[in-house]
């Protein structure tokens, strides 16, 4: 890839043919014009164009060289050829998205130094943004986040307010996934600025995931705030969004302690918008069982036990594996406080089994950490040692870490029951493996 000037074109042809700039000028045009051109001073028109290139093609006629060049190719400026060259490797991209290889890593890079040395911001921007969506697509949030960012920079000097908000959700979005939440909220809220330019779309989702970061950062006003704008913006929302809306206000109105608000809405949510859809029927009741654990309420959890144990126990065909997990997680918790230590094993064992699959593992500290709590109050050493053992694999498979929490706890059982042999050998173990 090589992009040159008119002049520099003119010049580098008749280097290499070893021809004099007298020489091309035909009697029509000065020397002192091929000068001129060659030195960047001017431009070139179609008429000198196509004269320097009549006069080069019977030079090398004469002389019995192999070689012609078209008033075309003069003419093409730098811009042109930055633009055509762009629209090639956008082709490419395009072209080779769903296929990613180390070959397409190189050709990514490549495509980078040449946006940063020729590239125009309406072709940079198209670039960045393709590239950042491929490492979104192979999970390198981070990678991904940096060209989309990129991308941004080529977006405010074009003058397309539509693209710049979109880039900006795009932004917004990574920051969520990379738990940067005020960053998110920065982001979203630039975006939403240019409101003119945000089809319905677009805003709700902005709107939405500014809820989304704000609960996240624990500030369950603002995300309530936030809630109330969604509900007053957009008056026809559909089921879904209906449901996903009034959940994270149930949400927050627990994490806010307002316990009795948060299981009318969710009891609501349960008759209003579930709508045979199982995985929402799932998440609320889990959302519930959940408010029943916090209040002790041994009557509801019993009620919404048994009806959560039915939807998972019916089958779920679902790819929702959070909501899975947490439904056996809520589900095992539930059964310890009914001391029915046998139901609660089975599903903290099939939380551990799905974390291992790399599956929902933000859940995985809090499960271990509740079967745990189970079996010590069933005290049965024999589960207890079959616990250490899945813990220890789960080290050995770096799921967890060597100073988790939950090994810190299972040391601490062994040494209130004065097993040195158990500490001694999971010290020992955890040594190997660190």
């Amino acid at each position: 890839m090589e992009i040159l000037s008119q002049g520099e074109k003119i010049k580098r042809i008749r280097k290499n043919f070893k021809i004099r700039q007298q020489d091309i000028t035909g009697g029509e045009i000065t020397r002192e014009l091929i000068s001129i051109i060659e030195n960047n001073k001017t431009n070139l028109t179609p008429n000198v164009a196509q004269i320097i290139a009549d006069n080069i093609n019977r030079i090398c006629k004469e002389r019995d060289i192999d070689f012609s060049v078209e008033a075309s190719y003069l003419l093409e400026d730098i811009k042109e050829q930055s633009n055509k060259i762009a629209d090639n490797y956008i082709e490419f991209l395009v072209k080779n998205e769903n296929s990613f290889s180390e070959s397409l890593v190189k050709e990514m890079d490549e495509i980078e130094v040449f946006c940063m040395k020729y590239g125009e911001p309406e072709k940079n921007l198209a670039l960045y943004e393709k590239i950042g969506e491929i490492y979104g697509r192979q999970k390198d949030y981070d990678k991904s986040y940096m060209y989309y960012v990129k991308a941004l920079e080529n977006a405010t000097r074009v003058e397309d307010s539509k693209e710049l908000a979109i880039i900006l959700e795009k932004i917004g979005d990574l920051c969520l996934t990379l738990m940067k939440y005020e960053e998110a909220i920065h982001f979203n809220n630039l975006a939403l600025k240019y409101g003119g330019a945000l089809n319905r779309e677009l805003k709700y989702k902005l709107i939405f995931n500014n809820i989304l970061a704000n609960i996240n950062l624990k500030k369950y006003n603002k995300a309530l705030e936030e809630i109330e704008e969604i509900l007053s913006a957009f008056p026809k929302l559909t089921y879904e969004e209906l449901f996903e809306i009034h959940r994270f206000k149930a949400n927050c109105l627990k994490e806010m302690k307002l316990f009795n608000d948060s299981f009318k809405l969710s009891k609501a949510i349960l008759d209003e918008f579930i709508n045979n859809n199982v995985v929402r029927k799932i998440l609320i009741l889990t959302d519930i069982l959940d408010i029943c654990i916090i209040l002790k309420d041994y009557k509801n959890i019993k009620t919404y036990l048994k009806k959560l144990n039915n939807e998972l126990s019916n089958g779920t065909n679902t790819d929702n594996d959070c909501c899975i997990v947490n439904a056996h997680l809520q589900v095992g918790i539930a059964s310890t406080l009914l001391q029915d230590i046998e139901q609660a094993k089975v599903h903290f064992e099939k939380v551990i089994s799905m974390c291992k699959s790399g599956k929902s593992l933000e859940l995985l500290g809090k499960a271990l950490g509740e079967y745990l709590n189970a079996l010590v109050l069933e005290k049965n050493l024999e589960s207890i040692n079959d616990f250490k053992n899945n813990i220890l694999e789960l080290l050995s498979l770096k799921i967890i870490d060597h100073n988790d929490v939950n090994i810190i706890k299972l040391i601490q059982f062994y040494n209130s029951i004065e097993d040195r042999e158990s500490i001694d050998n999971m010290l020992l173990f955890i040594l190997e493996n660190k």
